[in-house]
């Protein structure tokens, strides 16, 4: 799974919490791109990304989502 985030902390976070219970059940890996966020999204997202089976990249630059 993939999910592309830039700022918007609280709406991330209850995105992310509902994807969590399946990732627990099923073989996935949740790819977070940050876009540069600045409100503090990044550093929620730098602990998230300390579990196995999620992946956390972040950009220096707002990219668009096509990028």
């Amino acid at each position: 799974m993939a999910l592309v985030v830039c700022n918007y902390q609280a709406q991330v976070q209850r995105c992310v919490a509902s994807l969590l219970p399946w990732l627990d059940r099923m073989d996935l890996e949740l790819v977070i791109v940050d876009k540069n966020s600045s409100d503090g999204t990044e550093f929620w997202l730098e602990d998230l990304g300390r579990r196995a089976n999620i992946q956390v990249v972040h950009t220096d630059h707002v990219l668009g989502d096509a990028a």
